[in-house]
């Protein structure tokens, strides 16, 4: 997987084919993490959408949605257990949210 303006793209290892999505950042996306089971990919964008995004890996659907940063998106990362989502942004906040509930758990802010 990579990133690119308004698109994720998939590179299909078994058929060679570089597949596109479209999908609902509006802005250069910048991170991308994908779960340990392979299920949930992870977005976040740069410019101007800061939301973190749960894309369907196989079709780039739009699944649930997290509470955007303030500034422009910066990493994204899910837990090595699959549980947590944490997402970084220019704002110097770090996101951390519960993947079953999808809503912030917690949030730093550097002072």
């Amino acid at each position: 997987f990579a990133g690119g303006w308004f698109l994720i793209l998939r590179w299909d290892l078994d058929t060679g084919e570089l597949v596109s999505y479209k999908n609902e950042h509006d802005g250069m996306i910048i991170g991308l993490d994908i779960s340990p089971d392979g299920k949930d990919l992870l977005s976040i964008s740069r410019q101007t959408d800061s939301s973190v995004l749960l894309p369907d890996p196989a079709t780039g659907v739009t699944r649930p949605r997290l509470q955007p940063h303030d500034q422009c998106g910066y990493a994204v990362r899910i837990s090595p257990d699959g549980r947590l989502i944490v997402s970084t942004s220019d704002d110097t906040s770090v996101s951390v949210s519960d993947r079953e509930n999808m809503l912030p758990r917690s949030g730093f802010t550097k002072p």
